[in-house]
């Protein structure tokens, strides 16, 4: 299929990093065409305690790993949310990775101390099985990122992730996307196609993570019915079935793993993408050993900027995003590099004497 193809990544082999590459060329994306992709997916739900099945008791520091009823995920009580935080802290402090005075002071504030173990055990028992991921609808790099969170998340308990390609009618057009295709990644992340996602969560209580009416839970997103929970937080230690847009929630507090590893390693394409890849640099004239490409959002970016969602460079001025740009040329020795920007800024003139090569963004 063609189509017009913008790949945001940075251009620069020598510090294994990529960032963005667009191109009006009409490009064959390898994406699939999913015109009679069945969209009538339903979750089945259930408030009943999620059932678990263990063999013996452990230790809190050492917990054992079980196979879980699915059909029966719920959302979390303030206690059990609060159980799950003193037994994570108190796994953190056995392990001796943790002494700060102000998880004490956490602690104690939560009583942990005197809380019933028996209490807490259920909640930190680890699932042998895969989380099924649900993502939102969003640009090809918001999937990455959220990929990379649950990924993390996931990899921390030594569980998989499997989600699905999805349709983003917005950026994409009826062309199903999998970043699977593009990237080379470890085998504990699978992407599937979307047809397959009704069979193998039909028995799953999907829960939408995050707060109940922000853009990220509409349920109808994730093809989810009316009845499907919207939790405010999720124990990544068992959940089987989750959807929403993760990195959005607080990932300090500390039921949830750090993300400190990367997904995409060094970002090596699959090898038809690594083929397009040089193949687009090679049309446009860009040497990637040398190059940097800096995507500036801005425009359809301000209502985001004026509801305090997006606090970053793309809602500051220009000389913001020049400083930013130049810290980080400092930081990664990038100043004599070429530097391209894409931008959806109409006004080219409040850039005064950036030393970039400027593509304009009509979205």
């Amino acid at each position: 299929m063609e189509k017009t193809l913008c790949l945001l990544l940075f251009l620069s082999t020598s510090h294994k990093q990529k960032l963005a590459l667009c191109t009006d060329i009409p490009i064959s994306t390898g994406f699939g065409n999913y015109s009679d992709r069945n969209q009538n997916f339903s979750g089945v739900q259930n408030n009943d305690e999620l059932k678990l099945v263990t063999s013996k008791k452990t230790n809190i520091s050492s917990p054992q790993r079980y196979q879980s009823k699915l059909e029966n995920q719920r959302c979390m009580i303030v206690k059990e949310r609060d159980y799950l935080e003193c037994g994570t802290y108190e796994e953190k402090m056995k392990l001796g990775k943790t002494s700060l005075p102000k998880v004490r002071d956490r602690w104690n504030s939560l009583h942990c101390s005197s809380v019933d173990k028996k209490k807490i055990y259920p909640l930190m028992q680890v699932s042998t099985k895969p989380i099924y991921y649900l993502s939102t609808r969003e640009g090809f790099c918001s999937h990455m990122s959220q990929y990379n969170t649950i990924w993390n998340w996931a990899r921390a308990r030594e569980r998989s992730v499997i989600t699905f390609d999805y349709i983003s009618f917005r950026h994409y057009g009826n062309v199903s996307v999998s970043v699977c295709d593009v990237f080379a990644l470890p085998k504990s992340f699978k992407c599937l196609k979307g047809d397959q996602r009704n069979r193998l969560t039909n028995n799953l209580n999907c829960i939408i993570v995050g707060k109940p009416g922000a853009w990220n839970t509409v349920r109808r997103y994730y093809d989810l019915t009316d009845s499907a929970l919207i939790c405010g937080d999720v124990n990544i230690r068992n959940i089987q079935c989750l959807a929403g847009f993760i990195p959005a929630l607080d990932k300090h507090k500390v039921i949830y793993p750090p993300v400190n590893h990367n997904l995409y390693g060094n970002y090596n394409f699959s090898k038809y993408y690594n083929k397009l890849f040089t193949r687009i640099t090679g049309m446009l004239r860009v040497n990637e050993k040398n190059t940097v490409v800096i995507h500036w959002r801005r425009g359809d970016q301000y209502m985001r900027c004026d509801q305090g969602t997006d606090r970053g460079v793309n809602c500051k001025s220009v000389h913001e995003f020049i400083k930013k740009v130049n810290s980080i040329s400092e930081k990664f020795t990038l100043n004599k590099f070429t530097k391209y920007l894409f931008t959806n800024e109409n006004n080219t003139s409040i850039l005064g004497k950036f030393e970039a090569h400027i593509s304009i963004e009509y979205l």
